[in-house]
């Protein structure tokens, strides 16, 4: 549905005043942005969980004792995969939808 020039002139002032009283705010309601960070935690998930694997990989491999370096490598890389594999899936749960007329995408949570 569009709008008439009127009722787009008076959301546009609406936008301006609430990013000129409140810039935070305005910057935590933009959907593009959460988008954007949205993506950029899930690139880093998954470069952790790779690289996490790749630390327990080696560090059981260099692993000699049950308190050796390589065990405490191996603990450090179960965790950073416990971690990305946790942010990865808290991230999956957000889908973006878009609500046509080619308009920004919005976030929304699916419930599990």
């Amino acid at each position: 549905m569009t709008l008439s020039e009127d009722e787009q002139t008076r959301l546009d002032g609406i936008e301006k005043s609430l990013l000129a009283e409140d810039p935070g705010f305005a910057r935590s309601c933009d959907p593009v942005a959460a988008h954007r960070w949205l993506h950029r935690r899930k690139r880093i998930a998954a470069y952790g969980f790779w690289v996490g694997l790749t630390v327990t990989i080696v560090g059981a491999a260099a692993a000699q004792g049950a308190l050796s370096i390589g065990t405490m490598v191996s603990c450090y890389g179960l965790a950073l995969l416990a971690w990305s594999g946790l942010t990865l899936l808290r991230c999956h749960r957000v889908v973006p939808r878009s609500n046509g007329f080619g308009r920004r995408p919005k976030a929304r949570r699916v419930p599990w």
